[in-house]
């Protein structure tokens, strides 16, 4: 009698069951590497946002008005600078309420509080803050 060759119901079975415990394995492999490479992108990302917000403030920090900058709880406040010129002559007087400066260049305006030569310990102490105008315009150059 002749043997038959091939392979038989059990054989294949378990050759399937085999395959798919190696199929298991390898998708988990696979979506374990996924996910890490993408929590290495999302820690990048974040981390790039802080830096870019370090350099913000520091960069206005830089700008801003001498002895403005105070910590108000956990925030940060300080005076920004919006525009600086050279004063022509100083307010004098018992009240004085105006004076002369170089106008801005570029036919440009500013409006903000007038800060001649910031000399008081801050700018925040009502005592001794030197010499702060209430809400002013300086206005822009003319041109003859």
């Amino acid at each position: 009698m002749r043997r038959s060759t091939g392979f038989t119901l059990v054989e294949l079975v378990i050759v399937i069951v085999l395959l798919a415990i190696v199929a298991t394995i390898s998708v988990q492999f696979v979506a374990l590497s996924t996910q890490g490479a993408i929590d290495v992108s999302s820690r990048q990302q974040r981390s790039l946002a802080g830096a870019v917000i370090s350099e913000q403030i520091s960069r206005q920090l830089r700008e801003a008005l001498p002895t403005s900058v105070r910590a108000n709880g956990a925030c940060l406040e300080w005076m920004p600078i919006t525009a600086a010129s050279n004063y022509l002559n100083l307010p004098s007087g018992a009240s004085p309420n105006s004076f002369e400066a170089v106008p801005l260049p570029s036919s440009r305006s500013a409006s903000g509080r007038v800060v001649v030569y910031g000399y008081g310990k801050s700018v925040y102490d009502t005592s001794s803050p030197g010499p702060i105008s209430p809400p002013a315009t300086m206005p822009a150059a003319h041109r003859l």
